[in-house]
């Protein structure tokens, strides 16, 4: 089992070349005398050196044996949305109306907004 990185190179129309890689975990192995892989696990595009570096820690794991979670083994619970509040709490006082309009977005009580009304200095 070994991780394999390819580079595709294509010459775009402006003359410049635009370099493509992609990450996968093969198994190589010889079938009438010929080498041929085995994909077993498809990594995906690498883009900066940190996907490079993920990839490297993804196929360690796999080699020792450690469980990989993928987002699509994570059960997500109902919860509430409190980053759009933040958000237009930030903009707003970005802008200059935030202390008018704070008392609008109110505090978190039991687990729930509170729905007071925004105010904005009528």
């Amino acid at each position: 089992m070994q991780l394999l990185i390819t580079e595709r190179k294509y010459k775009l129309k402006t003359g410049k070349m635009k370099i493509y890689k992609h990450a996968k975990i093969v198994h190589g192995y010889r079938e009438k005398g010929k080498i041929k892989w085995r994909l077993i696990k498809n990594i995906g595009s690498i883009k900066t050196k940190k996907d490079e570096i993920k990839a490297k820690q993804i196929f360690q794991k796999l080699k020792n044996k450690e469980t990989i979670i993928s987002l699509k083994d994570i059960e997500f619970e109902d919860s509430l949305e409190f980053g759009l509040i933040y958000a237009a709490k930030k903009y707003l006082k970005k802008i200059g109306i935030g202390k008018s309009s704070s008392r609008g977005f109110g505090t978190v009580k039991s687990g729930k907004p509170d729905s007071t009304p925004v105010n904005f200095g009528k």
